[in-house]
């Protein structure tokens, strides 16, 4: 059966200053309450990322007054007569009287909404643009955000201490994308075992919690290892009868998630 929704007609888009992952995890439950399934996006980003996209498209200028430790990029949408703008200006004021938000710009068209967006975009070139690095793409109970950053920062600055830490994501998926930008004197023929290193340190941090190496974007040969280490021998075997049941000749992806001879 499919089922067809109007099209959206409207959105409005706002990037916000916030003290801290608390913070922003508090401000996501009244969005949730407030806005309900007009709430489109809520990304977490962190103010590294916003100078790395001003660093990678000059024409970009620091979007708030002041520089604030962690931002909300927001949007609702809606079709029919509903005041997305009242909507998003209750949320702010609310927001700043229990001084979860700090600051924050409202776009007021659709050209403010493409600028504001154009740090989300921008800020991958600006990590690109640094060569080698560690991404990942791993998810945690949303409520667990706040503790899980703050014990994989420490995890890994103290393996590494000139290290950088790109963490930015979807928060209503509990999906972060947990970034390291290794020191930039370290020799490139020294980055890749580093990295790999760190990314052990952190995924064991993420099993305390419960998470998922994989969020949106599959495991494939780069996660394969991880992947399968986390798997118990009966996981291990459903996985694979699911696998021969519907692709019993392999020819789908074959080696990917599960090695190309299982």
């Amino acid at each position: 059966m499919l089922k067809l929704s109007p099209r959206l007609t409207q959105n409005r888009t706002a990037l916000l200053g916030l003290p801290s992952v608390q913070a922003v995890i508090d401000l996501y439950g009244l969005a949730r309450r407030d806005c309900c399934d007009l709430l489109t996006a809520f990304e977490l980003i962190p103010r590294r990322c916003i100078e790395l996209a001003i660093e990678a498209t000059p024409e970009l200028r620091d979007p708030l007054e002041s520089a604030y430790p962690w931002y909300v990029l927001m949007e609702v949408a809606a079709t029919g007569p509903i005041d997305l703008s009242a909507m998003l200006e209750q949320l702010l004021e609310t927001g700043m009287e229990r001084e979860w938000v700090l600051d924050g710009a409202l776009a007021s068209s659709d050209t403010q909404s493409a600028q504001l967006w154009q740090f989300r975009e921008s800020m991958l070139e600006g990590q690109r643009r640094r060569g080698e690095h560690l991404r990942t793409d791993i998810s945690v109970p949303i409520s667990a955000l706040p503790d899980f950053v703050t014990q994989a920062s420490e995890t890994v600055m103290a393996a590494s201490p000139e290290c950088e830490i790109i963490a930015y994501g979807h928060v209503g998926d509990g999906n972060l994308h947990f970034n390291i930008l290794p020191p930039m004197a370290m020799a490139d023929s020294e980055k890749k075992a580093h990295l790999h290193d760190l990314e052990e340190r952190l995924f064991d941090v993420l099993d305390d919690f419960h998470g998922s190496i994989s969020a949106e974007h599959g495991i494939g040969r780069t996660k394969q290892a991880p992947y399968l280490a986390r798997l118990s021998p009966l996981e291990r075997e459903l996985v694979q009868g699911v696998k021969t049941l519907f692709d019993p000749k392999g020819l789908m992806n074959p080696g990917r998630i599960l090695p190309a001879d299982d």
